[in-house]
């Protein structure tokens, strides 16, 4: 006979002195049962019980219990439970067989979950792979990710999807009323905003906002920032759900016993869920993590873009924005049988303010240009600044040649107007050269061929004017050198020179370094600075041939200095971002040091940081490499580009280099000073020193050696010098 006793910590089942016990609490290895008959209990399968478990088996009069679990992947899948209204022996070879079963079962269910799993998370990555194709086909991620909104809410599931980002809201499907999404929003504030946050039921909060139960039960949360995110909706699913045993409220016999109530029968009763949602599965937490990231990448890509897209000085779009833009323009064009024009536009008689004012004031006239040419201009129209006092224009959907040439008078009047700056009035003009697409030409080279020659013809003619293209001036290339032959021309017959500004220690009045510029005195034209004809170098490819000049010409003047006897001194030149890192300079300086035998430590090159910051790694590599040479890089304009500071601790840098004008209070920005101060100290950290350059100004020198930058650069203090004069200043 089987003998089953419950008690609130144990549940004993005997059978001839045979014993399987089940406890809440650890026991001791011996019992005694049956006057005080002592059991070995050393060797028992011991399993909790809770106390309510054993008295809900006693409500329904149960003495013998059974069941079986079914694991998957590590965690409960079901349980199957028999119960027996008397005491029931098993033998160990039936729970066995039980135990064997359940196991097998188990995996194989486990298999079938898995290969559920495989196939939708397979499924999801297909669909995830045509989206992320249709963002990141867009230049602008915010329009990109828009766009998608409604694919990625289908993707995921969901009845509804908001979408904030860039200060607006778009919003997909079913969602709640905008005061409700507020009241939302300002919740998920407190949530961490670098991983995503998912629910199925209402935000007990929410229990009384009708909107929020009904459209937002189901809540997933993807934070792309601190301000943009993406919110995806579930709505309330009501359920019945069917109980198995009556509960205490609805028995009215058992309302006196204890608090501890457990069903007291087998029947069932229903209660009516709501404020739930369908639950969001392990592939769908996974594959909103996997949207998140790609998001996140995508904006931030963008902000990158931006930066590369954008002249730092005016904030206009540069070269490389102007070009895509031209693509685009002319394809549309095409298609839809419209015109557009393309005005180059050069400053007449800009160079003389740099050389009088400085570059301060230079700098303030060119964001003054950029303001006027901008106001005559509608939206989907552009300016851009492709480098140094050379700007573009493209005017989209033109109708006919009177339009263009009122806005070129406009521009030229406009440029003409004298600006005031620090207290003065300064007088420029502007030459401008227009093509027309497609009457002109049907390429971009074309069009923009067309543009200089015309341009050209302004300057020859008297400058501070306009011209359209016309044939007879590709005639006259013809007969005439090309722009790419004059500055081939130029490399041959040394028409370009290097000049060198000091870099001074103002406690010493040392020269601690040299910073190399490069000159052209053109034999018609005349004296050209660098940026006026960089931009000429780049459209006829020849950023090879000028890299090698300027490398070869810097050792060559370094060589002279050293054979007059002056000590070694730093040199640097400039370098854009993607003529570093195209271009094998290692190899370059090592052919050059054999050369003219002289080593390398010298040598410095200057890399602007909001270029540097859009290819770190390949940048990090590259002067790394430069500096086992001794070739050390300074980082220029720094604390105006996104390098971060774990990437900056990697770079092996000479100096940072940062503008002057940080160090004075501006009215426009009064937090400058305090960034200076900040850069200054990062310098400090890195050990490496901070250089003021563009210092234009005696108070600047002043302001930048009580903040102890001591290294400065400027025209206040010193002018570009040739390598003559640098070998007698060095030598008096």
């Amino acid at each position: 006979m089987i003998l089953t006793v419950y008690s609130s910590r144990r549940v004993y089942t005997l059978n001839q002195q045979r014993l399987i016990a089940s406890v809440v609490e650890p026991t001791s290895s011996l019992v005694f049962v049956n006057n005080n008959i002592e059991l070995d209990l050393t060797w028992s399968q011991l399993r909790a019980v809770h106390p309510v478990h054993i008295q809900y088996l006693k409500n329904l009069a149960v003495e013998a219990s059974f069941s079986v679990s079914l694991v998957c992947n590590g965690q409960l899948w079901g349980l199957l439970a028999c119960h027996n209204m008397t005491a029931k022996y098993l033998s160990f070879e039936t729970r066995q067989l039980c135990e064997e079963l359940s196991q097998i079962t188990s995996l194989h269910m486990s298999g079938l979950l898995r290969a559920e799993i495989d196939f939708q998370r397979y499924h999801y990555k297909v669909e995830f792979a045509e989206i992320r194709g249709a963002m990141q086909s867009s230049i602008d991620a915010f329009k990109a990710i828009k766009s998608q909104i409604s694919e990625i809410k289908t993707l995921l599931n969901a009845d509804g999807i908001w979408h904030h980002i860039d200060g607006e809201d778009y919003y997909h499907g079913q969602v709640p009323d905008e005061l409700s999404l507020s009241l939302l929003g300002n919740w998920l504030a407190q949530f961490d905003r670098h991983q995503v946050m998912s629910r199925h039921t209402v935000v007990e909060d929410f229990k009384q906002n009708k909107a929020l139960v009904k459209f937002a039960s189901g809540l997933l949360f993807l934070p792309l920032n601190q301000q943009n995110f993406i919110v995806l909706f579930r709505r309330e699913e009501i359920e019945t759900v069917n109980w198995a045993g009556k509960p205490q409220s609805h028995n009215e016999q058992d309302m006196s016993t204890s608090a501890l109530t457990p069903r007291n029968s087998f029947l069932t009763w229903a209660e009516v869920m709501g404020g739930q949602a369908k639950p969001w599965n392990l592939i769908d937490i996974e594959m909103a993590e996997d949207i998140r990231c790609e998001l996140v990448r995508l904006i931030e890509k963008n902000q990158l873009e931006i930066i590369a897209l954008k002249d730092p000085l005016t904030g206009i779009a540069n070269r490389l924005m102007f070009e895509r833009k031209l693509k685009s323009a002319l394809q549309q064009a095409l298609e839809a049988n419209q015109q557009f024009a393309i005005y180059m536009i050069d400053l007449d008689r800009f160079k003389p303010v740099n050389d009088t004012y400085g570059h301060a004031v230079g700098d303030e006239l060119l964001i003054q240009v950029t303001q006027r040419l901008q106001a005559l201009l509608r939206c989907e129209d552009m300016v851009a600044r492709l480098g140094g006092d050379e700007f573009a224009v493209i005017q989209l959907g033109i109708s006919n040649k009177g339009d263009i040439e009122r806005i070129a008078k406009l521009m030229v009047e406009e440029v003409k107007r004298p600006f005031l700056i620090e207290g003065k009035n300064i007088e420029i003009g502007a030459s401008i050269g227009i093509t027309i697409c497609p009457l002109d030409a049907i390429s971009q080279t074309e069009l923009l061929l067309g543009a200089d020659l015309a341009l050209y013809e302004v300057k020859k003619s008297g400058r501070n004017g306009f011209k359209h293209f016309e044939p007879s001036m590709l005639l006259e290339k013809t007969n005439d050198e090309s722009i790419r032959n004059q500055l081939l021309r130029a490399f041959e017959n040394k028409e370009l020179e290097m000049v060198y500004q000091p870099i001074i220690d103002s406690r010493s009045k040392k020269i601690v370094g040299l910073e190399a510029f490069t000159r052209w005195q053109h034999p018609v034209l005349g004296f050209i600075a660098a940026q006026e004809f960089v931009s000429a170098i780049d459209k006829n490819h020849l950023n090879p041939e000028f890299v090698d000049w300027m490398l070869m010409t810097t050792f060559s003047d370094y060589q002279q200095w050293q054979r007059q006897g002056i000590a070694s001194i730093p040199v640097s030149i400039n370098l854009r971002s993607d003529q570093f890192l195209s271009l094998d300079i290692e190899n370059k300086c090592r052919a050059l040091s054999q050369q003219y035998q002289v080593a390398t430590t010298w040598l410095r090159i200057d890399l602007d940081e909001p270029t540097l910051a859009i290819d770190a790694n390949r940048s990090e590599i590259k002067i790394n490499a430069l500096a086992q040479h001794g070739i050390l890089c300074n980082i220029d304009h720094f604390g105006q580009g996104l390098l971060s500071l774990k990437q900056l601790t990697k770079l092996k840098v000479n100096s940072l280099k940062i503008d002057s004008r940080l160090l004075m209070d501006d009215k426009k920005n009064i937090k400058t000073q305090a960034l200076a101060t900040i850069l200054k100290a990062i310098g400090e950290v890195m050990n490496v020193p901070v250089v003021a350059t563009r210092v234009e100004k005696q108070e600047v020198m002043a302001k930048a050696k009580s903040m102890g930058i001591n290294l400065v650069q400027g025209f206040a203090i010193i002018e570009p010098m040739s390598v003559a004069d640098v070998s007698a200043y060095m030598t008096k």
